[in-house]
């Protein structure tokens, strides 16, 4: 998935999936919560796999972090307008607000809050780093 598409939530708390990512994600994929605040959209396989590796794990390994992640995501339908509602704990754990930040992160999909995001990029995008990876993967 790739791309950045800037769209708002509404006061419902839907928000529209942008179409190239939808062709993606398919009409029913999982939300949960992602690193540095974001929000992560997971395809039904996706989901399915990450369940997978999670029971492969000692439960004493896994046991808190399952509960936490797995009791704050929630599994979401595509509207016909190509809306996704997510429930309020999901936009309180990712600041959104109004303005949104809906990107495409190669296996995912992220939904950031439009402020959240360009502080993230604005620190973390970094020239050299930028160089050097593009390098190492001979792009």
């Amino acid at each position: 998935m790739t791309g950045e598409y800037q769209h708002t939530i509404d006061i419902k708390g839907r928000i529209a999936v942008p179409s190239d990512l939808r062709g993606e994600l398919g009409d029913k994929f999982h939300v949960s919560y992602g690193h540095g605040g974001c929000l992560v959209m997971h395809t039904t396989d996706a989901w399915s796999a990450l369940q997978d590796k999670l029971k492969a794990m000692p439960p004493v390994e896994s046991r808190e972090f399952t509960r936490r992640f797995f009791s704050g995501a929630q599994c979401c339908d595509v509207d016909k307008q190509g809306r996704i509602l997510l429930n309020a704990n999901l936009r309180q754990h990712a600041g959104l607000r109004k303005d949104i930040m809906i990107i495409g992160a190669n296996d995912r999909g992220e939904i950031w809050d439009l402020e959240a995001w360009r502080a993230f990029h604005a620190k973390s995008v970094d020239k050299m780093s930028m160089d050097d990876m593009m390098d190492v993967l001979g792009v």
